[in-house]
């Protein structure tokens, strides 16, 4: 292993712009994850970066589809003015959550 090796990556320590729950899907500092313990704001806490993550998603999502986060950190479908955010790995189910799979994106939103 290289000499200069730190880490593998999934986790990253960000600041929180926010209060943040454990298990909370965001996008911090241009990172897509998520929050691995509760965070106060403005406290540095680790995110989660890689990996599939049971979480709420729109109706009709189904698996395949993209998926993005808006700035008040809901997940949707709707890519204008959002961030890529994930892959649905399952459809929706009856409580209405679908596996996600964490995807990184520059810091640009999404088009159109």
């Amino acid at each position: 292993m290289a000499k200069n090796y730190v880490n593998t990556g999934v986790k990253v320590k960000v600041t929180a712009a926010a209060a943040r729950t454990s298990g909370q899907a965001v996008r911090e500092e241009n990172w897509n994850g998520i929050v691995q313990d509760d965070a106060a704001n403005g406290a540095d806490y680790i995110l989660n970066t890689e990996g599939v993550y049971e979480l709420a998603v729109p109706v009709g999502t189904v698996r395949g589809d993209c998926l993005y986060i808006t700035a008040a950190l809901a997940i949707t479908k709707t890519s204008t003015g959002n961030y890529n955010f994930g892959r649905a790995t399952t459809d929706r189910d009856t409580s209405g959550n679908s596996y996600v799979k964490l995807e990184q994106t520059d810091g640009n939103l999404a088009a159109a």
